[in-house]
């Protein structure tokens, strides 16, 4: 008997992996997808958090205990129970039949260097695989992730210094990313491939719909509700932020007294949850620069793109032709490459 195919989205953070995986959970409780494509949820795979299930697990059946991710939001996995869920949702998809793919996303996969553990774990199960790495504006990435850590109370975040946070302008990010795509190209069984993260898009679907095309070649099932018009995990404006930030320096210096730093914690959480809702209301229609009109200058922006030059070149030979489509060229447009 044949085996299901898989199609892995690895990330890397800060590309709409929330989406996805808010996406093909709700989708996956409305009976929206196909039977031939399976998210796995429930028994499936491990307990969520919240309501989105994400396979961040993944990154448990290579982890060793000094490289697990900090500040996970679910409980670590022993690497044998995580393939006990892969097994189980392998077997899922042979029952359902013929041409059936298992759709994992994670975030936590795309730089890793074990890896190769975790190829040889799912070619046990599935006969073809493929492992989608979503690319993103180096310069915008950094900005999200800064946010994100700005947003993390767990995170001495004080500043917006998108460089410092980059770390010396010296480190090699392009060579960086090379190694990473000529890594995931040295598996005979995995075919690799980019879909472009564009960052002015006004349809949450769009994301999406690049996505489950590599999967299954059409454009995803609509789900109820209003998931194309608001952001899942919004940045922020300017102001909010330096709110947050004052809220956090404030409290690094009554960390001595535990009620001073409750309350500075509560005030945080307050200043965060109202200007969070502010922006999934605004939905597509605000990025993390509008009303409060955070920019990078454009000397930051040239020594980030100096930073990942060699990315770009990387980019255009691993797509071929398919640089020249309408997506990509929006992608290096943007880009200024």
């Amino acid at each position: 008997m044949s085996k299901p195919k898989v199609v892995i989205h690895i990330g890397p953070m800060k590309t709409g992996t929330t989406a996805l995986g808010y996406y093909f959970s709700t989708a996956t409780v409305q009976g929206a997808l196909p039977n031939n494509v399976l998210y796995p949820t429930d028994d499936l795979w491990f307990p969520p958090a919240g309501n989105i299930t994400k396979h961040s697990a993944l990154f448990d059946f290579i982890a060793n205990e000094s490289n697990k991710p900090m500040f996970r939001k679910t409980a670590i996995q022993k690497p044998e129970d995580v393939e006990e869920r892969v097994r189980r949702s392998a077997a899922e998809a042979t029952r359902r039949g013929k041409d059936t793919t298992v759709v994992f996303v994670s975030e936590t996969l795309s730089g890793r260097k074990e890896v190769d553990k975790l190829v040889a774990m799912f070619t046990k199960y599935f006969d073809s695989i493929t492992v989608v790495l979503a690319i993103r504006s180096p310069a915008a990435s950094a900005m999200s992730y800064l946010v994100h850590r700005i947003k993390d109370w767990r995170h001495e975040q004080f500043d917006l210094d998108v460089m410092a946070l980059l770390g010396s302008s010296g480190r090699d990010f392009g060579s960086r990313f090379v190694s990473k795509l000529a890594r995931w190209n040295a598996f005979p069984k995995v075919k690799l491939v980019l879909i472009p993260y564009l960052e002015n898009e006004s349809d949450g679907y769009a994301s999406v719909d690049r996505f489950y095309r590599v999967a299954t070649g059409k454009d995803a099932p609509r789900i109820e509700g209003d998931f194309g018009n608001r952001r899942v995990h919004p940045s922020l404006p300017l102001k909010p932020l330096k709110q947050l930030i004052l809220i956090k320096k404030t409290a690094k210096f009554v960390r001595w007294n535990s009620l001073l730093t409750k309350v500075a914690h509560k005030i945080f959480m307050s200043v965060l949850i109202v200007n969070q809702r502010e922006s999934v209301k605004a939905g597509f229609a605000s990025r993390n620069t509008s009303g409060g009109n955070w920019e990078l200058s454009s000397t930051e922006r040239d020594e980030i793109r100096r930073a990942y030059a060699p990315s770009y070149e990387a980019i255009t030979a691993q797509l071929g032709a398919e640089a020249h489509s309408a997506d990509w060229k929006r992608w290096f447009a943007a880009e200024g490459v």
